[in-house]
């Protein structure tokens, strides 16, 4: 079997952005997608969140759901990174995000607020 009927499925991605355990949504952060590889010259999506910390869906290429029912060697899913950074907060990497074909995963990522740099500085 070659490659080529392999991975001629397709998954989506989904990221939801937020801090306080979830509670609060991140705006305008940026969501990096990245093929699974040691370099990371190969970005797939640059995303953005909006008003509620969610990007747009987008779809990755995956092994063909039709080949998990067969016995092998054939991981059912591709592993992408995910690299997250928003203004005010610490930036955060997923490096084994799972994309099944014809499914949506929600990646939910919980950002930490950077100190604010002035709290030592403060006269009284």
């Amino acid at each position: 079997m070659t490659d080529e009927n392999i991975n001629n499925g397709e998954g989506y991605l989904l990221a939801k952005i937020s801090t306080g355990l979830g509670a609060i949504p991140v705006e305008n952060a940026t969501v990096t997608v990245y093929g699974k590889s040691e370099n990371k010259n190969d970005i797939l999506y640059v995303l953005t969140t909006n008003s509620v910390g969610l990007t747009q869906r987008v779809a990755l290429p995956t092994p063909n759901k039709s080949l998990s029912m067969s016995p092998g060697n054939i991981t059912p899913f591709s592993t992408y990174s995910v690299f997250v950074s928003a203004d005010g907060f610490y930036s955060k990497e997923n490096p084994s995000v799972n994309i099944f074909d014809s499914i949506t995963a929600i990646e939910n990522i919980d950002l930490t607020p950077l100190p604010e740099s002035n709290i030592y500085n403060s006269e009284y």
